[in-house]
């Protein structure tokens, strides 16, 4: 076995107490101690050779490093199941050393990969996996700390249709693979950090069982108790095989919808997208890629939360830093005996000054706070429209202009600065920016993606129909074709755009020093999307991000704000 350096990644010899790399200790009983009997805790599932001997074990492998703390006991398809501790959990896992090592891997955690790839949320992560004269061993993560999705019943009427036509579009997915008792325990079913619908365990179908819709209907009556009529003949058709296929089940959702009293909501009503099914449809696509064409809710959403971190950093080749942040935000919380309900706005400015000396701070500087000014005094009641986000821009474009020519400064030696910006109210937001100052979009369905283009001579010659790879081989590929500050207000066109936040979305601003070299779409892309997790801290991971850019860019100034919105469906 060998230890892997929590800090390095660097892999030792399992004797090792430092690494070999970097000298950090490798002794884990000082980072993850032995009585935490919550710490590094797995869901473990055995198909046992001979049952009677798993159930005399204190550990599941040989080297005695997942000690059973939980009951054992026999899963609906015949599994053993247990929750384990990982009592050396710096040692590199038997999953890797049989991928490292190019060996077959049993019928279970080929499943589990499988169904990973495809929906890497609802289905729980491994973390080991091996085999022996024993059994089949998987160990994923688990998620009965989570509460189930029983325990919130009743449920708000627009919530259960959502998980209604989640659970059907699976269900077809499912069926095809035989994997449909998975969606037929109660207990099956958790909610995460997020309250997305997550599954424990893949139940697969045995050879004496061939579930149907009727199944799927008692199981909903018990799982989703409801007082809507409505809804109730729904679940009465299945159970007597009125309704008898998916597409069927989605069409009887939508005409549901239309027959329920959801005026009190004052929102654009739920919607199905039935149409997308034909009537002779075998499989519906699951991969987040074609999330667009599945049959999919339109809720009306409300915001839950509103949080931010920021970072900057000088770089390892500068002597100062050109770079300028700003934040502001306002979040009010309405609570009665009801409902509680939130509502949030914030200001959040990225600027990359230029023009040596001293010139570039005082540039980037001068924009953030002229922005931060002109939105104080013209944001009212409702997110700002273009016409006033582009006024502000050019305000601050001005300012920076007149103390250019105050000061005689022309040609390059002329300071100026990017602007990247983004302005949210509740679950309304607009993007505006000028130069090459980047932001990106992060979310579990669409992962991670830039929103704006460079304002850059190559960019332009890309728009232009050129090919990139020659577009970005000219000496002046990264060269702006506009900035705040050089030039008078009929050369600055800023680019503004607006999004609606139906999902929890992460989104980052970031100067060239975080962006260059493609680090955020390759060597950062796990940060980021590990950034829309409740349970990730925005500042740590911040913090290793700008680190890690550190390492591979540095060249540069760097500066990052990361803004997590949360939603959730109206109540």
């Amino acid at each position: 076995m060998m230890i892997v350096c929590p800090h390095c990644q660097f892999e030792n010899p399992s004797e090792s107490t430092f690494c070999e790399q970097c000298g950090t200790s490798l002794v884990e009983q000082a980072l993850v101690p032995l009585t935490e009997e919550n710490c590094q805790t797995w869901w473990a599932l055995i198909i046992p050779t001979e049952p009677e001997k798993i159930t005399q074990l204190q550990y599941l492998d040989t080297n005695h490093r997942y000690r059973i703390i939980g009951d054992l006991s026999f899963t609906a398809d015949g599994l053993i199941q247990t929750k384990v501790l990982d009592c050396k959990p710096l040692q590199i896992s038997q999953l890797e050393s049989l991928l490292n090592r190019g060996s077959l891997l049993g019928p279970l955690v080929q499943l589990y990969i499988s169904l990973g790839e495809k929906l890497p949320d609802l289905i729980p992560s491994i973390h080991d996996a091996w085999y022996d004269e024993t059994g089949e061993y998987l160990l994923l993560s688990d998620r009965t700390r989570w509460q189930t999705l029983r325990e919130i019943t009743p449920l708000p009427t627009l919530q259960l249709l959502a998980y209604l036509n989640q659970i059907s579009v699976l269900w077809q997915e499912f069926s095809r693979q035989q994997l449909t008792n998975s969606l037929l325990h109660v207990d099956n079913f958790f909610l995460d950090e997020d309250e997305c619908l997550v599954l424990q365990k893949i139940y697969q179908n045995t050879s004496e069982e061939d579930p149907n819709l009727s199944d799927l209907g008692f199981l909903w009556s018990e799982l989703f108790p409801t007082t809507e009529e409505s809804i109730l003949k729904l679940y009465q058709d299945l159970q007597e095989g009125a309704i008898a296929t998916i597409p069927e089940l989605l069409v009887s959702l939508e005409e549901v919808e239309s027959q329920l009293d959801l005026a009190e909501y004052c929102l654009p009503s739920v919607m199905f997208n039935s149409e997308s099914i034909p009537e002779d449809s075998e499989e519906i696509p699951i991969e987040p890629t074609e999330g667009d064409n599945l049959p999919t809710l339109i809720l009306p959403m409300q915001m839950l939360s509103l949080s931010d971190a920021a970072v900057t950093d000088i770089g390892h080749q500068r002597t100062h830093n050109e770079d300028y942040y700003g934040i502001v935000t306002k979040i009010q919380k309405q609570e009665n005996s009801r409902k509680t309900k939130y509502t949030a706005r914030g200001l959040y400015l990225v600027c990359d000054g230029m023009g040596g000396h001293a010139a570039g701070e005082v540039a980037s500087r001068m924009a953030v706070e002229s922005l931060k000014e002109y939105f104080e005094q013209n944001w009212q009641e409702q997110l700002p429209t273009e016409t006033s986000i582009r006024q502000g821009i050019l305000l601050a474009n001005q300012k920076i202009y007149q103390e250019n020519l105050q000061y005689g400064r022309a040609g390059n030696g002329r300071m100026g600065t990017t602007l990247v910006m983004v302005l949210i109210q509740d679950t309304q937001g607009a993007i505006a920016h000028v130069g090459d100052s980047r932001v990106y979009h992060v979310t579990r369905k669409t992962g991670v993606n830039q929103l704006t283009l460079d304002h850059s001579v190559a960019q332009q010659e890309v728009l232009c129909g050129v090919d990139p790879d020659i577009a970005y081989r000219r000496h002046d590929a990264y060269q702006l074709t506009q900035a705040l500050g050089p030039r008078d207000n009929s050369c600055v066109e800023p680019e503004i755009q607006f999004i609606d936040f139906k999902e929890d979305t992460i989104l980052f601003l970031c100067s060239d020093g975080f962006s260059d070299n493609s680090f955020l779409e390759t060597e950062a892309k796990s940060h980021l999307l590990s950034l829309v997790s409740s349970k990730v801290s925005l500042e740590q991971e911040l913090k290793q991000l700008m680190e890690l850019a550190n390492q591979y860019n540095g060249h540069d100034n760097l500066t990052g704000i990361v803004i997590k919105v949360k939603v959730q469906p109206l109540r």
